[in-house]
Parts: structure tokens; sequence; C-alpha cells
């Protein structure tokens, strides 16, 4: 069907007809998107002036809008104008602001982060689509009121105004509720629209997912070009913000203003590294032991008895895919300092099942195998059964919420919050690049 769109898939056909047989069509798109600067820029100040310091381009085949790198250093706003001209003014509109806020968001440079990234689009789609008007969105539109609409389970419920990684990692949970429910026998029962809804994004099988096409341009540059980028996305937003304080402002959903005023506010920082160090060595115990180097106190005779700190650790590794190697490194890094300080300390490396188990001795090991998906349940099962003092778990916390609750003190150690959340993660928790106070 001509024009057809669903959940599913589906796509534009009409467009290579009108771009051949109308010339002018072109012009079209291309106004449009000139009058939606305008009508931002005086009805939505923050997105109209965010909108107009990003470079923009056209391209012949593509995604009707979408987000693109522009160099090492900037990011553009791309226009596919035969397939823009396609939707009305007001889905026009949406299309724009969807952009924007999954650079707000920084949605493109954290993919890099996530070890199945179409699901990640999908969680990207559920974050950005809460702020847009019912008439902004496609139709028909992924929306969280959707999934609540049709949620199996009260726990997987979704929250308005969380973090895209609280999507990624709910929508990993509705995957396993439905990996361990039947659907499969059509004659009893048919599939959920909403697991439907998730293999279609899994397999990347939905015309939405056109746009998220242009961010695996971002996975290949090098750490300190995508820090550029980071830069480059929070001077853009606040400049914008900067510029529509003489406007009204409060058509800005509150989601939208903390991404704003968190890209504006610096977070007072203490050493990661000493909050690490202090909590292994406040978990560490004590026995008594004979020495013949000191006379018992009582009663002046050797052997005598002293007091032997026993220091044993359990550290945890994520080695799932979204763990970089520069990742692991600074992982053991870390674990070699809490080695020399007495540390007796085992090493579990672990991605969806524990890999290897073994003891630690100042050196790091080589052939990691890294990979697969995350599962932070077996490494807590494993130090329930051999109770350590205490257990380190370095990830990045991209899995769901571990269902297994320790029996010892337990600190969950990231390489960087930048957008993550870590609510899901039951315990102490701490960032390697800073603590928020």
């Amino acid at each position: 069907m001509i024009g057809q769109n669903n959940y599913l898939g589906g796509d534009y056909k009409i467009s290579d007809y009108l771009s051949v047989n109308f010339p002018n069509f072109m012009q079209i798109g291309a106004a449009s998107l000139s009058k939606i600067s305008s009508l931002l820029v005086l009805e939505e100040p923050y997105y109209g002036y965010f909108m107009l310091g990003l470079p923009k381009s056209e391209i012949g085949e593509g995604a009707a809008l979408g987000i693109r790198l522009f160099e090492p250093q900037m990011l553009q706003l791309v226009t596919c104008l035969n397939q823009f001209a396609l939707l009305n003014p007001e889905e026009q509109r949406g299309y724009v602001k969807k952009a924007l806020l999954h650079l707000l968001f920084h949605h493109p440079i954290l993919q890099k982060k996530y070890a199945q990234k179409n699901l990640f689009h999908l969680a990207a789609e559920l974050k950005v689509n809460q702020y847009l008007s019912e008439k902004q969105q496609p139709n028909p539109a992924v929306t969280i009121d959707f999934f609540n609409a049709q949620t199996p389970n009260s726990h997987l419920f979704f929250a308005l105004d969380q973090d895209v990684v609280y999507y990624y990692q709910k929508l990993l949970e509705w995957q396993t509720f439905y990996t361990q429910t039947p659907f499969t026998d059509s004659l009893h029962r048919e599939i959920p629209p909403t697991l439907a809804i998730i293999n279609a994004w899994a397999k990347g099988g939905n015309k939405a997912q056109l746009a998220y096409q242009y961010w695996s341009e971002l996975d290949l540059c090098s750490p300190a070009e995508r820090l550029v980028l980071e830069h480059f996305i929070k001077k853009l937003s606040s400049q914008a913000w900067q510029r529509c304080q003489t406007k009204p402002i409060n058509t800005l959903p509150l989601g939208v203003l903390r991404a704003i005023q968190a890209a504006e506010t610096k977070p007072s920082t203490v050493s990661w590294q000493k909050v690490l160090r202090q909590f292994a060595a406040s978990s560490n115990s004590s026995f008594l032991k004979n020495t013949i180097r000191r006379p018992s106190k009582r009663y002046g005779t050797t052997p005598g008895v002293r007091v032997q700190r026993r220091w044993e650790l359990a550290v945890a590794v994520d080695t799932s895919g979204s763990i970089s190697t520069e990742q692991s490194q600074l992982f053991f890094n870390e674990i070699r300092h809490l080695w020399r300080l007495g540390a007796k300390i085992t090493i579990i490396e672990c991605a969806a099942a524990i890999g290897k188990i073994y003891p630690y001795r100042g050196q790091s090991p080589t052939g990691i195998s890294q990979g697969g998906a995350t599962d932070l349940n077996p490494p807590i099962e494993w130090a329930n059964e051999q109770l350590p003092d205490a257990l380190i778990y370095f990830t990045d916390g991209l899995a769901a919420t571990p269902m297994v609750q320790a029996r010892m003190p337990l600190l969950w150690v990231t390489p960087v919050i930048d957008g993550f959340g870590t609510t899901h993660l039951l315990g102490r928790k701490i960032s390697m690049e800073g603590i928020k106070l």
C-alpha cells in the first residue's frame, strides 16, 4: 500500500514518483524546513535556537530527517527533502524536535555503550516521544502510554521522565518476561503487540530506524573526538538556553528542563579511588594468630598472640560487549592498587554467565573473552556461596536489575555515569569519573 506506515515497518513509495514528475517537490521540503525553524524560534524558542546552531545538509535518499556526523568536531541535521515533504506540518515539526531531543540527551554518543543497539534505539524512541504532542508523533507512534496500556506485569510499567538507560533496562525485562512465557502457540494465544514491536526493532525492521543508522558513524570516533562532540552539544544547548531567556520557556517539559540545567552545572566530586579503597579496607575481618615474636602480656610466656587482619575480596569484572578494552584496563589498574594494599583478591569474569574465576597475583590477565549481553546475578550468587569480606563489581550497569541480594557488603563501580542511571543497582555505587555530592 502506498504511504503505508505501521509499527512493524512499511515504507513510502510515492516519493520517487513525486520527485520525478514534480520538479518543485524538493523546494517544498526545503521551504517547510525553513518555516519550521522560524516557527520554533517564535513559539518554542529553545528548540528554535538549538536548531539554528546546527549545520544542515540535504541527502538524496534516506530517512526524512536525522542527526549525522559532520566533522570530527561537529554534528549536523540531515534531511531527505522528498521524504520530509510527505509529512504534514505537525509531523515535520515533531521530526525536528525529536532529532534535537536526541542530541540534548546525548543519545547518538551513548549508543556505542549498549550491547543491543537496535533495542537502544527503541529505548531512545520511548524517551523522546513523551515530549512530543500527539499530532507531532508519527501515526501510529511507539509511546510509553501504548506499552503501559498492555503491560502484563506491574513490574514492567514504564515511568515518565527517566534516563534512556532506564527504558533500555525495562525493555530487557520485557524481553526476559516474554522469553519465559510461551506465546508461540497460535492455536491458543496470539503474539502480544508489544512483543511484536520489540522483536521488529531488535531486528532493525522498523522504518523509523532509518534515522538511527546515521549514528553508527559516531561509533568510529576516538574517545577524544567523542568528548569534543559532547562539548559541542553542551555548547549548543547552553547558547540556545541563554538566547531564549528573554522569551517564555514554560512550554518546556520538566524532563527537558532538567537535562538543560544538568548541562549548565558541574557536580562537585571527590576522588573515587579514595572511596573505593576505604570501602575495601573497612570490609576486612580479623582473627588471633600465635607468634613467638611477642610474649603473652598476661602470662609472660611464648608463644603469644596477635591480631591478624584478613582482607579477602571478590572482584567481579564485566566482560560483556558494552565494555571496551580501555575500560577493562582501567578496572584492572585499580584492582592492582587494592592488591598492593594487601588484599587477597579473587577475580570473577562474567558477561551473560561466569567465564573465569581465578586468584589475582598482580598481573592483568591476557586474552579476556569479551562480548555478549550482561547478567549481573552469577557473581553475586558465587560470592554468597564463598562469603568473602566484600564484593566489588566493576560494570557499566547495562543490564536488568539483579534479582539476587548480596550477603556481604557490595560496591558497584561504573566507568562513567554520563547520562546513565544506576538506580536499579542495589547497594553502594561510585563513578570512576567522580561522585555526586
